[in-house]
């Protein structure tokens, strides 16, 4: 069943990576703004969920999030909503040790990382998934899953 879960995150990573393939082929000849690079918004999300607090990444928060927690919480979320079940999910759920793997000069909008938390006195290992995409003059998260 895990298997199952993981094939459906990745085909759905996998999706969104080549919807902004096909977003870029189709704008043509048209010059298109440069969008900064997104290892600073993963950096500032990165240490956001080390330290368990959401409001160090809460401005990337996009209104329309998907959100997948361990503990049940599923589906899209405005920017506020995000940030309070975010809030609560590491009340629960604490970070002990976490560390996205991003190549170095890596202009992905996809990273995952290694989750070490500690749950009702168990410590546990999860895998984090985020998903950037540039909107207006901010990267903003629209995928947010641990499992």
């Amino acid at each position: 069943m895990k298997t199952i879960h993981k094939s459906i995150i990745l085909f759905g990573l996998l999706s969104l990576l080549a919807g902004a393939q096909i977003s870029n082929f189709s704008s043509g000849g048209r010059k298109q703004a440069k969008n900064p690079d997104p290892i600073t918004a993963f950096k500032e999300i990165e240490s956001g969920i080390k330290h368990a607090d959401p409001a160090g990444f809460s401005k990337y928060l996009s209104e329309n999030s998907y959100l997948s927690l361990p503990n049940g919480v599923t589906g899209y979320f405005s920017s506020n909503q995000s940030f309070y079940i975010l809030k609560d999910f590491f009340k629960t759920f604490i970070p002990v040790t976490f560390s996205f793997t991003i190549p170095a000069g890596s202009k992905e909008t996809v990273a995952t990382g290694a989750l070490v938390f500690e749950s009702k006195g168990k410590r546990e290992n999860a895998t984090v998934y985020i998903a950037l995409t540039y909107e207006g003059t901010t990267w903003r998260i629209t995928q947010f899953m641990v499992n």
